[in-house]
């Protein structure tokens, strides 16, 4: 198949999936799962943080040594949502996916990631 045949059926695929997908000069982009930004984040206990123009609260409720309970809102009409992660551990919270990086035993960083189409 020659490349533009793979990117015609690249996008026949992905149209047929209804998806917004763009193809560019860089390639195919708006892909469900294709990261649009990440962040870190380091939180003391009782911290909150507002992240994607509070699109996103988290707040650290509580440290352990190989957990830590998360209070997660994904936007302002949402109910909160109380999450446990263990290092290396994650959570997906559509479009978000929260990490946990490291953990002390005062504070724990994360690792925000935003998806596009998840």
């Amino acid at each position: 198949m020659t490349p533009r045949g793979i990117v015609a059926a690249a996008t026949a695929l992905l149209v047929a999936a209804g998806c917004t997908a763009r193809i560019g000069g860089d390639g195919v982009a708006n892909v469900p799962g294709e990261e649009i930004w990440k962040r870190q984040v380091e939180l003391a206990q009782g911290e909150l943080a507002l992240i994607d123009e509070e699109g996103l609260e988290l707040r650290l409720d509580d440290l352990a040594l190989d957990q830590v309970e998360l209070t997660v809102r994904t936007d302002v009409d949402a109910e909160p949502r109380t999450i446990f992660l263990r290092p290396g551990g994650e959570e997906f919270l559509s479009p978000y996916t929260i990490r946990l990086l490291e953990l002390w035993p005062d504070r724990a960083r994360f690792e925000v990631r935003k998806e596009w189409g998840r």
